[in-house]
Formats: structure tokens, C-alpha cells, sequence
């Protein structure tokens, strides 16, 4: 990796990374720094499930980058290759995640990013190979006739599942611009649980991917698994999402 003033790229290696990943438009990674010269590379297709592990070595090639150790391995990078007019650029945001269990998300904010993405903290820019094959055999939905789980059919919904990264529920970018979904600030989760609705910020990157906080909440209280299907509708109001309705399939269901 090479450093210069607030940025870091990777100066080698990222062709070779894409094409033996067969990324593809609206695929987006997750970069999590070990602090030994490693990055663990998780990869989601654009329906928000996982895909392929992989990990690359980056050498600091700058004195000053020792400094940066501990704050980058308490970090994950969050990358998207976009379906966009702009394709072949990707740009990672730096974003700290907190280790308090009463914070639920990594995001401080319900407001648009900014081009500058998350202030103070480090973005990388690369260029991706058009060239590359984009290959990769897709994740097959679990759960069969999704509609009849529905309060509505004509809702609007998608499928996911419990991953790794349980601080935030995702609402994939194709799936806001497919449908020009825009979001109150502050939306409920109804889950059917004894606690009843939970409430929950919204962040939209400029991307247009949107993170709901409190995910974490909703797997611990309903005591989700990975092998459960999880799906989730969307209640809009005067054009606008207000509530999720998440409706647990569990796997002996399936």
C-alpha cells in the first residue's frame, strides 16, 4: 500500500485481485485490517449475501505507516463496485467500528456521505480492469415463494440472512434505485416480538446503499441463525419507508 497525505492506495495487486475474484457491477467488499500487513477480504453480491473470502498482502512502504497500525486494524473498509455510468472506479471509505454493545452501528450519521466520505478518516481509489470476465455463480435464495410470507404482496421486499457483520441491516443500492426508495430518518423494525416495534436510524451513502442501525438487536431478540431465512418488507407512507417487517423462516421451515 502506499500512503500519500490523506489517502492510501494499492499501488499493485488490485487487477489481478478483481480478476481472480470475478467482481462484478454492484458486487461490494468488506476490507478488515489485521494489523500484520493482511486485509480479510469478504465479498457480497447485490443481493447482500456473502460470497468468497479472500486475503491480500500490502507492504508499508512509509515510516510514518507503523503510526497507523492500531487505528487501522480496528477498522473495516467498505468498498462497491458501482452499476454506474462511472464503472471501472471503486472508492473505499475507512470507517471505525465500536466495540460497545450499545452501539449497534459503525455509522454516526443519518445523512447523505459527502464525496469527501467520512472526514478525517482515509479512501482509496483504484482503477478496475473493464476487461475482466465477470463470472461468478450467484447465491440461490432460500426461502420458496417469498410473496406468500408478505403482509402485502405489492410490497416491495428482499431476502437476507445472518452474516458475519450483524451491526446493520442492508438495503442494497440496485434495489433503492430500481425502485427510487427514500427513507424516513428514523424507521421501525416490526418483528412480532414480545418487546414489541424497535426504532432505528437510517444512512444513506452516496452510493445510494442504505445501513438500518440496531440489526444486531433484531438476530440477539429472535435468536437467528445462519441457516434461517430472514425476509424483509418494506412499509412506505406518502412515498417514504417508515417500518421494515421482518418475517423469519426458520430452517426446518424451508
Amino acid at each position: 500500500m502506499k500512503r500519500k497525505q490523506d489517502e492510501v492506495y494499492f499501488e499493485q495487486g488490485w487487477v489481478k485481485f478483481v480478476e481472480d475474484n470475478s467482481l462484478s457491477d454492484g458486487d461490494f467488499l468488506t476490507f478488515v485490517y489485521n494489523g500484520d500487513r493482511i486485509f480479510e477480504v469478504s465479498i457480497y453480491g447485490p443481493d447482500g449475501c456473502k460470497e468468497v473470502r479472500a486475503v491480500t498482502e500490502a507492504d508499508d512502504d512509509e515510516e510514518d505507516s507503523s503510526n497507523d497500525t492500531d487505528a487501522i486494524s480496528e477498522s473495516e473498509v467498505v468498498t462497491t463496485i458501482p452499476r454506474s455510468k462511472n464503472k471501472g472506479k471503486s472508492k473505499v471509505g475507512v470507517v471505525e467500528e465500536s466495540d460497545d454493545d450499545e452501539e449497534d452501528s459503525i455509522y454516526t450519521d443519518t445523512e447523505t456521505e459527502t464525496d469527501t466520505g467520512f472526514p478525517g478518516k482515509s479512501k482509496l481509489t483504484e482503477d478496475v480492469d473493464d476487461s475482466v470476465k465477470l463470472q461468478r455463480e450467484r447465491v440461490k435464495p432460500k426461502i420458496k415463494n417469498p410473496e406468500a410470507y408478505l403482509d402485502n404482496p405489492r410490497n416491495i421486499y428482499f431476502e437476507t440472512g445472518v452474516k458475519k457483520r450483524i451491526y446493520e441491516l442492508l438495503i442494497h443500492a440496485q434495489l433503492v434505485k430500481d425502485y427510487s426508495l427514500k427513507f424516513e430518518k428514523n424507521i421501525y423494525y416490526i418483528d412480532n416480538h414480545k418487546n414489541g416495534k424497535l426504532e432505528a436510524k437510517t444512512t444513506m451513502w452516496k452510493d445510494q446503499r442504505v445501513y438500518i442501525k440496531k440489526w444486531q438487536r433484531i438476530c440477539k431478540r429472535n435468536s437467528l441463525k445462519k441457516e434461517d431465512g430472514i425476509l424483509c418488507e418494506l412499509f412506505r407512507r406518502q412515498g417514504l419507508v417508515y417500518a421494515v417487517k421482518v418475517h423469519i423462516i426458520r430452517e426446518k421451515d424451508l
